[in-house]
């Protein structure tokens, strides 16, 4: 069964999953001229406000999922963006770039090392590289997805899954970049996201790290595995006082100008 992105899904806290973007945006300066590129653009909406930012500059979002690509080309057909279906680790572009920025999709890709290094083939001198990706490792709603896709009934079904890769190591990230770049700054930010719904640790993350599992199960199959991970995150997230959920979050930023 292909794996498939849903730009609704994802988009139901657009508010809430665009502020890690608006923050690494506001730490990019460009002082070089050339075009950028968005990778793992999703439905649009930050490469959308990136083009905001920088009007006359050339931008292209990639990204794996069809889905998302169609979504970002119907809303955002006249910004003059252009949209490319392009798995990362096998993108390279064909001019040097002023900005290479990505947001929340980096940790889907193995061989960082490899990775970072490609990217920055694709930077011409004094070009920037801006990018964000969540620290999920040992925060609740990862934990109860692999203790639920562990259990005998459902682990026969995502044995060829794609983990969420969480090996991002800052040490090794910075050997690599110090060697080509200079003006590094490196942090780390918990987001604390304070959300409505039955159970919105569940619609956030249907939206992200539970659509390669939700891809591989029937409609039945589903219902099911999703109602067991509510019951799971709803008791790892208990509701506050006002009804409300906080969702903890951690992201890694990175901003780097090429040498």
């Amino acid at each position: 069964m292909t794996q498939k992105w849903k730009p609704e899904t994802y988009l139901i806290y657009e508010k809430d999953r665009s502020r890690p973007a608006l923050d690494l945006l506001s730490q990019i300066d460009l002082d070089t001229d050339g075009g950028i590129v968005d990778l793992g653009c999703g439905p649009g909406n930050i490469t959308k406000i990136i083009k905001d930012n920088w009007p006359d500059r050339k931008l292209t979002g990639i990204d794996i999922s069809e889905e998302m690509i169609s979504e970002a080309k119907k809303k955002y057909q006249k910004s003059n963006i252009c949209w490319e279906k392009a798995d990362i680790t096998h993108w390279t572009s064909d001019e040097k770039l002023a900005l290479v920025f990505s947001n929340a999709a980096l940790q889907w890709i193995p061989n960082h090392e490899v990775l970072f290094l490609k990217l920055l083939k694709n930077l011409k001198s004094k070009g920037t590289l801006g990018i964000q990706v969540p620290i999920t490792k040992k925060l609740y709603f990862q934990e109860a997805i692999h203790k639920l896709s562990s259990l005998p009934k459902w682990a026969k079904y995502f044995e060829n899954v794609k983990q969420i890769n969480n090996s991002i190591k800052v040490n090794q990230i910075y050997q690599i970049l110090s060697s080509h770049c200079k003006d590094i700054n490196i942090w780390k930010t918990n987001y604390y996201h304070v959300l409505t719904g039955n159970s919105p640790v569940t619609e956030w993350i249907k939206g992200t790290g539970l659509t390669p599992y939700l891809s591989l199960l029937s409609r039945p199959d589903k219902k099911i595995f999703l109602d067991e991970y509510k019951q799971l995150v709803n008791n790892l997230y208990p509701k506050q006082e006002d009804k409300k959920t906080i969702l903890k979050m951690k992201r890694l930023f990175i901003i780097a100008r090429k040498k």
